[in-house]
């Protein structure tokens, strides 16, 4: 999810809600919290996101996540989710499928 948000240059309060607000609904400490903030001021790393994936239904699941932290409202958001989407190994079926499960528009 932060990844996500970092994908047109500029990580607005919104999102930030979006994601700490999830996270505080799992019940997340104020360590973790700081981690995300500072996670969240970094350098976007989508080659170092999907080098850690052990397979590909956890890539699955994070391109899940990443729609739902992001509007897709922006060519740098859809290219985002285009490129995770490839080095994940993830066919056009299963990227429709998922758009489709969170209402997210199509890339």
């Amino acid at each position: 999810m932060i990844e996500a948000v970092k994908a047109d240059g500029e990580i607005s309060q919104d999102e930030v809600q979006r994601i700490v607000g999830k996270l505080q609904g799992g019940g997340i400490t104020a360590e973790e919290k700081r981690f995300v903030e500072q996670e969240m001021r970094k350098p976007q790393d989508v080659a170092g996101l999907v080098s850690a994936f052990p397979n590909k239904q956890v890539g699955i699941q994070v391109y899940a996540a990443a729609l739902m932290a992001i509007s897709v409202d922006t060519p740098a958001e859809r290219k985002f989710l285009q490129t995770l989407a490839s080095s994940a190994g993830l066919d056009r079926e299963a990227v429709t499928q998922l758009h489709q499960m969170v209402g997210a528009p199509a890339v």
